[in-house]
């Protein structure tokens, strides 16, 4: 009796495509950190990391070794982040006049007790907003890693391409830096 085999299935191959959706799903949470960083606008990190992926996949030159991947993916999403920030430029008069306007509709609606407790959290935000943007961008993005992240001093270094002694050193220096400019802002807004 001859028995027929059972049809062999075969699995489609994964494609290059497919691997680095994969790779750029892993790390996304890293990529957007590094873009909020640097914007301060959570709504356009998203959008700009939907670039970054456009921009990986359209490369016909992407490394192909794995500690090569994390600093070039950096690469090129500083370059996405810097072709923003020069459109944002050119809008930066239309943002500050909406900033106002929301501002004022925020404070009418809110009722006397709550507007004291919202305006003193507004007020510390404002001020560790103004102390981020004061410390240089690689500074912000190491800062921000690590505590939004809480990533290890070798997952910061692995990333930016840099030891992770390098990375320790940075962070203190960072941490000093944000600790000066909090005092001095704090020190601003009481003499104010």
């Amino acid at each position: 009796m001859n028995r027929a085999s059972p049809p062999l299935i075969l699995m489609p191959a994964m494609t290059d495509a497919n691997r680095w959706t994969e790779i750029l799903t892993e790390h996304r949470d890293w990529l957007r950190t590094v873009i909020r960083a640097r914007l301060f606008d959570l709504h356009a990190s998203e959008d700009l990391l939907q670039d970054v992926a456009i921009a990986v996949l359209a490369q016909d030159n992407r490394p192909t070794e794995q500690e090569h991947i994390a600093p070039w993916l950096y690469r090129i999403t500083l370059r996405k982040i810097i072709n923003y920030q020069r459109f944002q430029g050119r809008q930066k008069n239309l943002l500050r006049r909406y900033g106002r306007l929301r501002q004022h509709a925020e404070t009418d609606d809110a009722e006397q007790g709550e507007a004291l407790h919202w305006l003193m959290q507004r007020e510390q935000a404002a001020e560790l907003r103004t102390a981020l943007a004061k410390l240089s961008q690689g500074d912000r993005e190491m800062l921000m890693l690590k505590y939004t992240h809480q990533w290890s001093y070798a997952q910061i270094a692995s990333s930016l391409g840099v030891s992770p002694k390098t990375i320790e050193y940075r962070l203190l220096r960072a941490r000093k830096s944000l600790r000066a400019e909090l005092t001095r802002v704090s020190g601003e807004v009481c003499h104010d």
